[in-house]
């Protein structure tokens, strides 16, 4: 960052918690995590949360959250110049990063634990009304067919 002459526009802060990490957030422009070992995306739906755009890169579950072009840019790991390019591209476009800090709500809500629960019913229910059709053993499913 020194070397770079940014230092006056990044900031290391270390682990936040609570409201202390929302207010972070907040007052963030766009939330970037390049580690190839965040691999669940937790800290993307913290940030759609907070209305962020997100730049992350192409690592386990993070392409769900940061979705490439929707509420933020996937980037390759350890391609310095597409994460750069990315930053530039949120923090020049407004339009551009209010688009995705809205889309980044809609998805975050994909990942609410009441939509989650609802789904995880449905799939429930589906399968246990297809195993009520289904004969138990042999003798069931042959008086089936004898019955056409």
């Amino acid at each position: 960052v020194y070397k770079l002459g940014i230092s006056k526009n990044v900031r290391f802060m270390g682990t936040q918690l609570g409201e202390d990490l929302v207010n972070f957030h907040r007052a963030a422009s766009v939330f970037v995590s390049a580690s190839p070992t965040e691999t669940q995306g937790i800290v993307f739906l913290e940030a759609a949360a907070c209305g962020k755009p997100v730049i992350g890169v192409d690592v386990g579950a993070v392409k769900e959250i940061c979705q490439d072009g929707v509420n933020g840019f996937l980037c390759e790991t350890d391609n310095v110049e597409q994460i750069a390019e990315s930053i530039s591209k949120i923090l020049d476009g407004k339009k551009l990063a209010a688009d995705f800090s809205k889309n980044g709500l809609e998805i975050i809500k994909k990942h609410d634990l009441n939509f989650t629960i609802s789904k995880f019913e449905e799939i429930y229910n589906f399968v246990i009304e297809k195993k009520k059709q289904e004969p138990r053993n042999w003798f069931e499913k042959l008086s089936r067919k004898l019955k056409k």
